[in-house]
């Protein structure tokens, strides 16, 4: 399961006992989705495994793999282990689960959606509750306490400084109450989405952190996303932007866009959009999930629908801006939410990076090296040389000429398995057989 040596024909002093022939192919390390949401159903979670195989998708890292009451079949954070010890054994298809997150944490405003008897802690509202819920999502074993828009400035500092002292990553989206130069200079290591990072590139932010400040404790919790939206976009400072840019790379804090999240909103009113036709591997209670979101977009007014579409660029611009100022990339999906298809949407967010100004070979790095350094494993993933785990993609295209040559797959390696292009067709028409049963059954 790990490449032994890099050599050309010219210079072979080791024989196979099988060959692939990669004559006229391109060869590129595994992909990586930073950004994963594989729910709690087996079911979906082995369909969604078996996609990203079939993607050449390699490695995940889960953004919510916990429960905090968990239902008798649910997948919690220890059958996440054991599933990844299956997979790294060879025992199970998947990919590599490179890291576990906790499930969200917000403020005293969510405390309504917590399940009866547990803690304050969970919704914490002071520094000492962010502290002691530190010390609880150590000792659970999460490998990243995944913070949420709705928690307040006290408890939030308090648990990512117990969380630096203890030697766990808290990362997440972006608190509303405070700006992307706090959270980065705090400690968070990456900052999800590329729409919490924008506001902080305007003028309208420190109106925007005071209001939300208001909101998330309880004062005012009427919300003003729309007007966020447009203020946001008409505020925009480029050197403002520059510096908060620079602060993030200084402190090497990750930036995981996800702008597929954001281009399903901009896109909710197209039906060649909606109607994707690899929705065919989704069972239809997914689908229908999906939908049922998308259309609560098309109910809002035009006006406002012309702001989604107009912040998905700016996004794109931003995480364009945003790698040229040295702030490092991770590609990410949210794979699992509507119309990101597992696996699938890995290539659809290279393509976007490409088209937010990256260059191409800094394109496949976001989702190849550039996680491997995250992770702390460049030794071993990554990359394509000896002593590196064969975690690989052969492609029959070159995706230096074409981002969307990364689709191009004639096989996938992973932890020692190799998946022909007979069997990555299998993994999808297995997939795509439990779409439709689930139609037939009526989900």
């Amino acid at each position: 399961d790990r490449i032994r040596a890099v050599e050309s024909s010219r210079t072979r002093r080791f024989v196979a006992a099988d060959t692939i022939d990669g004559t006229g192919r391109f060869l590129i390390p595994g992909l990586t989705d930073n950004h994963v949401h594989a729910g709690h159903d087996p079911e979906l979670i082995d369909l969604s495994f078996d996609l990203m195989i079939a993607n050449g998708v390699t490695g995940v890292r889960l953004m919510g793999a916990d429960c905090w009451a968990p239902a008798e079949d649910d997948v919690c954070l220890d059958d996440f282990r054991a599933m990844a010890a299956e997979i790294e054994s060879g025992e199970r298809t998947g990919p590599r689960v490179m890291a576990l997150a906790s499930t969200q944490i917000n403020g005293p405003l969510s405390r309504s959606r917590l399940p009866e008897g547990l803690p304050t802690m969970f919704s914490p509202g002071t520094a000492d509750e962010g502290r002691a819920l530190a010390r609880h999502m150590d000792q659970s074993g999460v490998d990243i306490i995944k913070v949420y828009s709705w928690i307040p400035r006290a408890p939030y500092f308090g648990m990512l400084e117990e969380a630096s002292e203890l030697g766990i990553e808290v990362s997440g989206h972006l608190p509303a109450a405070v700006s992307a130069v706090e959270a980065s200079d705090a400690g968070q290591r990456t900052i999800e989405h590329s729409d919490d990072l924008g506001v902080h590139c305007s003028t309208y932010a420190p109106e925007y952190l005071a209001r939300m400040n208001d909101a998330v404790e309880g004062v005012d919790p009427t919300g003003v996303p729309w007007e966020r939206m447009r203020d946001m976009l008409d505020g925009f400072d480029a050197a403002l932007c520059d510096t908060v840019l620079s602060a993030l790379a200084d402190n090497g804090t990750y930036l995981v866009p996800t702008h597929g999240t954001r281009e399903n909103r901009a896109r909710a009113d197209e039906p060649a959009y909606r109607n994707d036709p690899r929705l065919r591997y989704m069972p239809v209670w997914q689908r229908d999930w999906w939908d049922e979101d998308l259309d609560l977009v098309l109910a809002l007014t035009p006006e406002i629908r012309a702001l989604f579409d107009e912040s998905y660029v700016a996004g794109l611009r931003l995480t364009g801006r945003a790698h040229s100022a040295g702030v490092r990339v991770l590609v990410g999906t949210d794979a699992n939410s509507p119309l990101m298809i597992p696996g699938f949407a890995v290539h659809d967010e290279l393509s976007r990076l490409g088209q937010a100004g990256v260059a191409p070979m800094d394109v496949l790095r976001a989702a190849t090296t550039e996680p491997a350094a995250y992770y702390g494993r460049s030794e071993d993933l990554g990359g394509i040389s000896p002593g590196r785990l064969a975690d690989l993609v052969l492609l029959n295209e070159d995706p230096l000429a074409d981002l969307r040559n990364t689709t191009a797959i004639e096989a996938v390696l992973v932890a020692g398995r190799v998946y022909d292009r007979a069997a990555l067709d299998r993994l999808l028409a297995r997939a795509e057989a439990f779409a439709v049963a689930s139609e037939a059954s009526g989900g």
